[in-house]
C-alpha cells in the first residue's frame, strides 16, 4: 500500500460532505488516544487557556510579591510563567493582563519594601514597556487596558525615585492617550 502524503489526503477530505468528515473524526477519535487529546485541546481550548491564566496569575503574584518577609521577589521566575502561558496558548490578550498584572504586583510590592534594588525597578519598566508596545498596536488593546495601566501610575506615584516619572513617561508615549485626552474619536 502507498504511502499517504499530507497533499494527497487534503485532497481526498476537501472531497467529502461534512457529515463524512464528522464520522471519520470521530472514528479517528475513538480508535487513537493521541487524537482524542488532540481534539480535546481543540475543543476545550478557551477553558483550558482560562483555567492556565488563573495559574499562571496566581504564580506571578507569588514570584513578583512574596509573603515571606525574608524572601526576594523572583522576576525571572514570573516573566517566565507569562511567557510559558504565552506559548501554551497564543493568547495574546490574556498574556498581556498577566504582564500587567506583574507590574501591577510589583508596583505595589514597592510601595512596601523601600529597600529593593534598581534592578526591580527596571524589570518593572521593560514590562511596562511590553505593554505599552502591544497597546500602541492594538487600539483594542490600550481600550481594554488604560485604566489598569493609568492606575499603575496613581500606585507608583508615592515611590521616592525616578520610576514614578518613567512610567508616565511610557505611558504617554501612546498615541491613543493624547487622542483620549484631545476628545479625539476613532
Amino acid at each position: 500500500m502507498a504511502k499517504l502524503t499530507t497533499d494527497d489526503l487534503k485532497k481526498h477530505l476537501e472531497t467529502y460532505e461534512r457529515e463524512e468528515l464528522m464520522k471519520l473524526i470521530m472514528d479517528l477519535s475513538q480508535m487513537s488516544k493521541k487524537a482524542r487529546k488532540h481534539l480535546s485541546a481543540e475543543v476545550k481550548a478557551e477553558e483550558e487557556a482560562h483555567s492556565l491564566y488563573e495559574e499562571s496569575k496566581r504564580t506571578v503574584t507569588a514570584y513578583v510579591s512574596p509573603d515571606e518577609e525574608d524572601s526576594q521577589p523572583r522576576l525571572s521566575k514570573a516573566k517566565r510563567t507569562i511567557d510559558d502561558y504565552y506559548k501554551s496558548t497564543g493568547n495574546k490578550e490574556l498574556s498581556v493582563d498577566l504582564m500587567l498584572h506583574f507590574v501591577e504586583a510589583g508596583t505595589r510590592f514597592a510601595t512596601t519594601h523601600k529597600e529593593l534594588e534598581e534592578k526591580f525597578y527596571s524589570r518593572m519598566v521593560t514590562m511596562y514597556t511590553k505593554i505599552v508596545d502591544e497597546c500602541e498596536n492594538d487600539e483594542l488593546l490600550f481600550h481594554q487596558f488604560n485604566e489598569r495601566l493609568h492606575k499603575i501610575l496613581e500606585t507608583a506615584a508615592p515611590i521616592e525615585n525616578d520610576y514614578p516619572a518613567i512610567l508616565t513617561d511610557k505611558y504617554h508615549s501612546i498615541r491613543w492617550v493624547e487622542d483620549q485626552e484631545q476628545g479625539v474619536t476613532i
